[in-house]
């Protein structure tokens, strides 16, 4: 019987450490026809823990043309330590630094960075934004998502949650919805949360919350009133999986699957996992489009997965439905980022720096 199991992306920087080349400009360009309209776009490359090694690449969906070390190049300073997340708001590029305790504004005309607030030890993860706000998970000094307002930049207000660390969230009509993920025992051990956390927009306090699966991490909008969650499970007993919420009565859908990342495009779920055999001795990656209705899997990207080293980030391009898998290269050598049509055929494929995770389309 084999075993579904995930190291999260930041036990894994925890335990790899490894070099960069500075290699610009490195791309494999197999076809440049793409119906693409964004201009850019920002890919966030994690680094590995206490490296001080993130970084953002600087890319053209249509051609795959990669300029790496971007945010260096533009700004004089290196990013920081542990890219989490990055989100387009309005005219501005925001961009989360877990280990360094920052948040970027970024231009994203430019790639010049505009200000940098600095979250203290709060270890900033996954953003969402509405009404002029950032909503970002964090999980010091205790788990909480806090509020800032992005005429004045500041920290204006903070919900605090449960006892476990918050991942991902959304926002659908008047609440954010925030995944309860795991926390770390005295004794090294872990405590599995299996819930999404309701957070109402208007009085920004806790309401409720919804059961989803063991250790959720990701949760995206997937159509009116429905929401997509990713969860990990406990790497052990409890199986990874995708749930499909929705939201008029709450109702969860779930189905097994091995989930790394995962995005959502034209009413589906886009899975990316590691499979490991029974002994943890061998593993593959597997991808999978699924349904958002019926929950029905079909199996996508099979015969490219297998010429990867460590698939590890799958973003979807809601312009033109492209799909996009970034391969960390074994945590310790510089990544690469595919670039697919729907079909599965490949666009592109160019070298990008440390762990490549997620992607921003500049509108």
């Amino acid at each position: 019987m084999k075993k579904t199991f995930l190291i999260p992306a930041l036990t894994v920087a925890l335990l790899m450490a490894g070099c960069s080349k500075d290699d610009d400009n490195n791309t494999q360009k197999e076809d440049n026809n793409s119906s693409t309209t964004a201009a850019h776009a920002y890919l966030i490359n994690q680094g590995n823990w206490g490296g001080n090694n993130a970084e953002l690449s600087y890319f053209d969906p249509a051609t795959g043309n990669m300029t790496n070390n971007y945010f260096a190049s533009q700004n004089n300073r290196k990013l920081g330590d542990l890219a989490q997340d990055i989100l387009q708001y309005g005219s501005q590029l925001f961009v989360t630094v877990s280990g360094s305790g920052t948040i970027e504004i970024i231009d994203p005309m430019s790639g010049k960075c505009k200000k940098t607030i600095e979250m203290g030890t709060r270890y900033p993860r996954s953003m969402a934004a509405a009404n002029g706000k950032i909503y970002v998970s964090c999980y010091y000094p205790q788990p909480s998502v806090i509020r800032i307002d992005t005429a004045t930049y500041e920290i204006e207000a903070t919900c605090t949650l449960g006892e476990v660390n918050p991942e991902g969230l959304c926002i659908a009509g008047d609440n954010i919805y925030v995944c309860n993920s795991y926390a770390m025992t005295a004794d090294g051990g872990y405590i599995y949360d299996s819930t999404l956390s309701v957070v109402n927009l208007s009085t920004f306090t806790e309401t409720g919350k919804i059961v989803v699966g063991v250790n959720p991490n990701f949760v995206k909008v997937l159509s009116n009133g429905k929401l997509a969650v990713g969860y990990y499970g406990d790497y052990y007993l409890a199986p990874a999986g995708v749930a499909v919420v929705t939201l008029a009565d709450n109702s969860v859908n779930q189905t097994e699957v091995s989930v790394a990342d995962m995005d959502v495009y034209g009413g589906n779920i886009y899975v990316l996992g590691l499979v490991y055999a029974a002994d943890y001795s061998s593993s593959h990656a597997e991808a999978y489009k699924i349904d958002g209705t019926t929950m029905e899997k079909t199996a996508i990207l099979t015969s490219s997965l297998s010429d990867m080293t460590t698939p590890n980030a799958i973003t979807i391009n809601a312009t033109n439905g492209d799909i996009y898998i970034s391969d960390a290269q074994n945590y310790s050598a510089n990544g690469d980022l595919y670039g697919f049509r729907q079909d599965g055929s490949l666009r592109w494929k160019a070298e990008t720096t440390m762990l490549p995770t997620h992607i921003c389309f500049i509108k």
